[in-house]
């Protein structure tokens, strides 16, 4: 990478996406987007579970209880509130669908707070202020 992230996905990061498929030979239907051949070639490089092994796990776990366990997590900016719910099925997933729900919530947050490129920076800002937060929140189901 030769730029800072900025965290928009823009047309730099569609480039970037691009090559990415095109240095591994994956055909998604649209190019730019991260579908299902991308996500499945960055979970294996990445140690995490495929789209295909999340949606076996789903299944069994369905059959055997059809239970989820939903977590919620909100972000509060300027007296408005974000919120973001995330479902797993399994116990010890829950801190990760925590941590997702606020991270979602967030940047929702910090989009509608910091809105275009031309406020890059401040929206970097409240993403950093995110992790500490979200962290802070998920701690207690860890």
């Amino acid at each position: 990478m030769t730029e800072k992230p900025s965290a928009f996905y823009g047309e730099k990061t569609t480039e970037a996406v691009v090559a990415y498929q095109a240095r591994h030979g994956i055909n998604e239907p649209r190019k730019g987007v991260v579908g299902r051949a991308t996500r499945r070639l960055f979970a294996r490089k990445n140690g995490l579970p495929t789209p295909e092994e999340i949606e076996t796990e789903n299944k069994e776990l369905k059959g055997a209880n059809g239970r989820k366990l939903c977590m919620d997590a909100c972000a509060m900016f300027n007296e408005e509130k974000y919120c973001h719910t995330r479902c797993v099925r399994q116990e010890k997933n829950k801190v990760h669908a925590c941590r997702e729900a606020c991270q979602i919530a967030f940047a929702e947050a910090c989009d509608r707070q910091h809105p275009g490129e031309a406020r890059a920076a401040q929206y970097q800002e409240c993403l950093a202020h995110s992790a500490s937060q979200c962290t802070k929140l998920c701690a207690q189901h860890d």
